[in-house]
């Protein structure tokens, strides 16, 4: 079984947005395992709307770009492949607050190691609509928060490929620790069992997480 660091890369008034996540394909029977080409193309079947709805409309997202994760790539070239997508976000916002103020995602996966959990700082909201009154906690009513639910949720859905096989071969979300693999652990990569919404708005030195 693969694992693969992926990117979505957007650009905002000239900023550049780099969501980096993992996810595991898991093989099936005769098709085997999924290409790197194939996994670019289904991440963003996967995740695409309910990424967009994370990105103001003044976002452009560029790029989803996967790279087999290897122990060493001097010794083992990894598979990689880009997809171009160049889409606008689609959440509606009148843009009055900093590109930096953003909403970490946390990914926990119930396993009480250092390397067992993760996270990304979602696109910002740009709105002060989208926060509290006093502006210290994001508006559970608010389309952010609730775009920010949709993409936690889908991500912890996972994507299914190949769906008319038995069984279909399917890709989920992970935890990677490259320390562990590196130091010889078995287990070096940890299933996602839930995406948090942190309720407390986050100030990023630069916009790219």
């Amino acid at each position: 079984m693969k694992t693969w660091r992926t990117t979505i890369a957007s650009t905002l008034y000239g900023r550049q947005i780099a969501n980096v996540f993992h996810v595991k394909a898991d093989p099936i029977p005769l098709a085997g395992e999924r290409s790197a080409d194939d996994l670019a193309d289904d991440v963003w079947s996967w995740l695409g709307t309910a990424y967009k709805a994370v990105l103001a409309t003044e976002g452009t997202v560029d790029t989803v770009t996967v790279v087999e994760d290897v122990l060493d790539p001097v010794v083992t070239v990894p598979d990689t492949a880009q997809k171009v997508i160049n889409e606008a976000g689609t959440l509606s916002t009148p843009n009055n607050l900093p590109v930096e103020l953003t909403m970490h995602l946390k990914f926990t996966t119930g396993v009480p190691l250092r390397g067992a959990v993760g996270g990304m700082f979602l696109p910002p909201p740009l709105a002060s609509t989208f926060l509290s009154s006093d502006g210290l906690q994001f508006l559970t009513s608010g389309a952010y928060w609730s775009a920010a639910g949709t993409l936690a949720a889908t991500l912890l859905a996972g994507h299914d490929w190949n769906a008319t096989t038995t069984p279909a071969g399917h890709e989920s979300l992970i935890v990677y620790s490259r320390t562990r693999r590196e130091r010889g652990e078995s287990n070096y990569f940890f299933d996602v069992n839930a995406a948090v919404r942190n309720p407390f708005p986050t100030w990023l030195r630069s916009r790219k997480s």
